[in-house]
């Protein structure tokens, strides 16, 4: 999902992919890109679970910070 990303980013499905977690997390330290990703596990709250569903890995990425509004009456294309 687009968005700030001010306070940096949530993985969905990190706890099932640890080893691909590790590595976003080492090219995020090496490169300072975002000021934290958070782990999550599996949850059926996007796209990715049908993939993960069916054993294709998948991470669903979304970030953090920024304006508290999301899906709301004031959204605008």
């Amino acid at each position: 999902m687009v968005g700030t990303g001010e306070t940096g980013i949530t993985v969905v499905n990190a706890t099932i992919h640890q080893k691909e977690f590790s590595l976003l997390n080492q090219l995020n330290d090496k490169n300072k890109y975002l000021k934290k990703i958070n782990s999550r596990g599996k949850a059926a709250n996007s796209d990715h679970y049908f993939f993960t569903e069916k054993d294709v890995p998948a991470f669903f990425i979304y970030t953090t910070g920024g304006i508290s509004a999301y899906h709301d009456i004031y959204d605008s294309v």
